[in-house]
Formats: structure tokens, sequence, C-alpha cells
């Protein structure tokens, strides 16, 4: 849960470090590529596996990225072009938020969907230990993300271009960057990280639900303030933390407090250090 809450945590990352919107709507991406994935499944169950995988991520990373664009071109580059308070952006992706959960409610399905059982579930031994394949795999994929995230931002061109929007955009597009360039990637970039995280969600719980990436992206918004503002090592990091406090709270603890360790967790590293883990002093 810590690796899922980390990939979610970059998703957040990206979009608010650039922005300095906070996207409550990022959690319905997850659920959209979630779905994405199942109605790829739906329409063609009987593929071999090989095929019907790579079909499945395909159609979760088109049905997430679509509905990423669609929120930064319809959304998001209006409030910043009139330059509007942050607050506004804040309700406007709640209220997005909600107006997706029920779409998804009233015309996809009301109740939990099975998700197929893609993985074998007898679980693997290792001194003593116990895994399931689907945990392992979901902890190498977050972890894949991270690198590979962390790579693009601060390896590749147009990844520096991100930076440079983010610590001055009107100086980055005096030097001839294209700020909306800038701005669909790391919508895209975000939406496909949710994609990802929806489809690991779906094999990991067993079912596919409306409003499935509600609370699992609030608390990945948590893990990215922890981590530091657009810091994608910190978010990943933070994430990790924040579900190894999670589960040990609730086992050891209580188990009813599950949702409320992550928050006073934020409340503490807030007091601490407001900047976030990796947060930069300046």
């Amino acid at each position: 849960m810590g690796a899922l809450y980390g990939a979610i945590a970059i998703s957040y990352a990206l979009i608010f470090g650039v922005i300095r919107i906070i996207n409550f709507a990022q959690g319905e991406i997850i659920t959209i590529g979630c779905f994405g994935s199942l109605g790829i499944y739906l329409l063609m169950p009987n593929l071999p596996l090989p095929i019907l995988v790579p079909l499945m991520i395909v159609g979760a990373m088109i049905a997430a990225c679509a509905a990423g664009l669609l929120m930064e071109r319809f959304m998001f580059r209006p409030l910043l072009r009139k330059d509007s308070p942050a607050l506004l952006g804040l309700i406007a992706s709640l209220g997005v938020s909600i107006f997706i959960q029920n779409i998804l409610r009233i015309k996809v399905a009301t109740s939990d969907v099975p998700f197929p059982t893609l993985v074998e579930t007898k679980p693997l031994a290792w001194h003593g230990m116990q895994i399931s394949p689907i945990q392992l795999i979901l902890i190498i994929v977050c972890f894949l993300i991270a690198i590979g995230t962390y790579l693009f931002v601060e390896k590749t061109r147009l990844g520096l271009s991100i930076l440079a929007v983010r610590d001055n955009k009107e100086m980055a597009e005096s030097t001839g960057i294209s700020v909306q360039l800038v701005l669909r990637t790391i919508f895209l970039t975000a939406s496909a990280v949710a994609a990802a995280a929806g489809i690991l969600m779906g094999l990991y719980y067993g079912v596919a639900r409306y409003d499935m990436g509600f609370l699992p992206g609030i608390k990945g918004f948590t893990a990215s303030i922890m981590g530091g503002v657009g810091n994608v090592r910190g978010a990943m990091m933070a994430g990790v933390i924040l579900g190894l406090i999670e589960s040990l709270g609730s086992a050891y603890i209580a188990s009813g407090y599950k949702d409320a360790f992550a928050f006073i967790l934020l409340i503490i590293v807030l007091i601490f250090k407001p900047k976030g883990l990796l947060g930069s002093k300046a």
C-alpha cells in the first residue's frame, strides 16, 4: 500500500509542483483508468493473457489520459490564464471529482464490479515470510514508475522544461519554452501514472468501484505534501512511510483508526518539517 500511495503521490507532485493547484479529481483519474482496463477485458475476455494484458494497459492509459487532458483544457487552463486564486482550482477540481463519481455510479455501476484475476493467487514463501504475487508486482511496478518519472523529469529536455516552468513560468516562457506544451505533458504523465495505479488497485482488491480512487487519492496527495512539493523522490518515500504507518497502526493500535493515522502523520510533518521530508529550504 505504501508503494501504491507513493505512485499516486507522484501524479499529484507533478501537477501541484508546477501549477500550485490541488487537483482533487486526480483520484477519479485512477478510477477511470481502472474502468478503462476493465472495459477492454469485458470486450475481449477470451484473448490470451500476453495479448490481453497489454491491451488492458493501453485501454487504461487512453481513458485516463483523455480525462486528464480534458481537465487541463477546460478547467485548469482557463483558471491559469486568468491568474485565478488556487482556492478556485481546488473547489473546481472537487466539483469535477464529485461529478465523475456520480456519472460512473449512474452510467456504469452502482456497486462493486469484479476485476479479473490475472495473476496467480498462491502466495510465495521466502525465509519464513509470505507475499502474494500481486503484492510483489505492485511493489516492483510502483518503484519502476518512481524511477522512470524521476529520470524523465531530471534527465530529459522536456523534463527540464517542466522544472523551468515550475521555478519561474514567465522566465521559462521568455526563453522559448512552450508553457502549454509543458502543462499538457504533466497532465499526460500524471494521468498515465494514475492509470497504472488504477490497474494495480483493481488487481489488488479484485473489484472496481465508482469511488475507488477518492480516498487513495487523498492519501496520495497527503504523501506528496509530506515528501515536499513537486519532489518525485520525496513523494515516493513519503508514500511508503505512510503505508507502513497506516498498516502497522491498524495492526498494533486499532484498525478503526486506519485512515486517521495518515492525517496524524501529515500534521506532525507539517509542524516539524513544513517543507516536507525532502523539500527544498529555499
